[in-house]
């Protein structure tokens, strides 16, 4: 029987969750880089060619064998190959792995003593619909939690590779690397309610408070601010009665708009600009149906910049040409980063996202001290501390622009959109010059399987600064495939304007729109 967990040297390549880890915590491999991996210590050492690596990570593809190229770099910088490297390259035939012997540094770590991760809520509705409201609650939770400047939590993502999973408490604790884990469940029927939430020591399996909640839907947030009392009262006891009250947001007076809200935030998360639409839509929705619902404001104002600031109206995309042009997107998008302002004073992340709206559309350095204030008040929460890398990327602290990104790859590095993380630090060295370390980082970022636009464009201009031709010409392809109506025009004011660097090389590229 195949091993499900196989040790070599300090790390441990982990095949039911897919994963390399090293002391417990999982590596930025991506799933490409992961199945190479995994082929090559099935090898046992022995050479495997290029061709069958390439069926491996490409199954039924045809790829260049420079795809294959940067995964190995990334899986050598993810493994730290230092002196004696580990993936050797055989000339004229392929790779082999040396595998060390396990190590006595597989033994996890122990883990922070103030850091908790919230795990996905079971759905026990019978309805897998349904699933977006416990996931929704989950995000409310984390964002709750992660107020406290006392202790850390874990992103939603980072946790969510543990969904639909049978859960061992310790191996979960050690794989996010935290002491304690919130678990519960939700089952919802028409406008009744339970939820079950308990909160568990990671290293030892004990329980520490358990609750169930029955009522109404209307009731859901009493039931999380319960739940937030609660564990913040078991993780943190210092904590002054005040904090907690500060922490509290005043909820949506309609369960309608704050079940619109958790179906549209899936949307804003991702990618595609017809899902932005999607979301605006539905937000939209929910602040006609609470009008001071600041939260559901906030993502609406973010929406409408992942519109603008992405360079997608010169897409063929009808409904996005339909309804947006570039003035009418800019007003719209800082009127409703005012109007979610004004209604979230007391909610650092609402602050946050709406002085990136008002920074990344109109430059307007008040929202880079908004951002900065609520950043303070919210240090451990993934994306404030994204936003706020950006915000010193743009204003050019490039030390303090790394250190933010660094600490938000650090708490949660199996998160999916740890590559906005690492393609941050990317920026950064690219402005300030170090073309072969900004390679390095935007390399591991599409490592994780990421295709976000600016960080193939950070790519293509460190790659043409540094006069690797080869490699420009293949990655200048590949974005061709990714984003072919994208131009250097279309893109924001804030990367045309801030990424001095980036946009000299991406002319230096010969990318349209200069």
């Amino acid at each position: 029987m195949t091993d499900r967990r196989i040790p070599f040297g300090p790390f441990t390549l982990d095949r039911e969750r897919q994963a390399v880890l090293r002391g417990g915590e999982p590596l930025p491999v991506g799933h490409r880089g992961y199945l190479i991996l995994e082929t090559l210590l099935d090898a046992g050492g022995e050479t495997v060619s290029k061709a069958a690596l390439l069926e491996r990570a490409w199954p039924g593809l045809i790829v260049e064998d420079a795809n294959l190229t940067v995964q190995i770099g990334a899986l050598r910088k993810a493994l730290g190959d230092e002196g004696e490297p580990l993936i050797v390259t055989v000339p004229r035939a392929g790779y082999r792995l040396v595998r060390p012997a396990p190590t006595s540094s597989n033994v996890s770590p122990a883990p922070i003593a103030a850091t908790i991760a919230v795990m996905p809520f079971a759905n026990l509705s019978g309805d897998p619909e349904q699933d977006y409201f416990a996931d929704g609650m989950v995000d409310e939770l984390i964002t709750a939690l992660s107020r406290f400047k006392t202790f850390a939590v874990v992103s939603r993502t980072s946790s969510f590779a543990f969904k639909g999973k049978a859960i061992d408490i310790r191996e979960a604790g050690r794989a996010l690397g935290v002491r304690y884990l919130l678990e519960g469940s939700v089952r919802r029927a028409g406008d009744r309610l339970r939820v079950t939430a308990q909160l568990v020591d990671a290293e030892t399996g004990a329980h520490l408070w358990a609750e169930k909640f029955d009522g109404l839907t209307s009731d859901i947030f009493s039931f999380q601010d319960v739940i937030t009392e609660s564990v913040v009262g078991l993780v943190e006891p210092t904590i002054r009665k005040a904090e907690i009250e500060r922490a509290r947001r005043k909820p949506p007076e309609s369960v309608e708009a704050y079940d619109l809200f958790l179906k549209a935030l899936p949307l804003v998360y991702g990618m595609e600009p017809a899902n932005y639409l999607d979301a605006l839509a539905l937000l939209e929705r929910a602040v006609t149906l609470d009008p001071n619902y600041a939260t559901a404001i906030a993502f609406a104002a973010w929406a409408v910049e992942k519109l603008h600031g992405f360079g997608y109206f010169n897409e063929p995309n009808a409904r996005a040409r339909g309804l947006f042009d570039e003035p009418s997107t800019r007003v719209r998008g800082i009127a409703l980063a005012r109007m979610a302002l004004e209604r979230g004073r007391d909610d650092p992340l609402v602050q946050v996202i709406a002085g990136w709206v008002m920074l990344a559309i109109e430059l307007d350095p008040l929202g880079s001290e908004i951002i900065r204030r609520g950043l303070a008040a919210n240090p451990n929460n993934l994306v404030a501390l994204n936003l706020g890398g950006n915000t010193y990327l743009i204003t050019r602290d490039y030390d303090t622009a790394f250190d933010i990104y660094a600490r938000a790859y650090r708490l949660s590095p199996r998160a999916p959109d740890a590559f906005w993380s690492l393609t941050g630090m990317g920026w950064v060295e690219l402005e300030r010059g170090n073309d072969t370390a900004a390679i390095d980082w935007f390399d591991r970022s599409l490592a994780t399987g990421n295709d976000w636009a600016l960080t193939h464009t950070g790519l293509i201009a460190a790659l043409a600064l540094s006069g690797q031709d080869d490699r420009l010409r293949q990655a200048l392809e590949r974005f061709g495939t990714v984003a072919p109506f994208w131009s250097i025009s279309s893109s924001s004011a804030v990367v045309r304007t801030t990424l001095v660097r980036m946009i000299e090389g991406l002319r230096r590229a010969g990318l349209p729109g200069t």
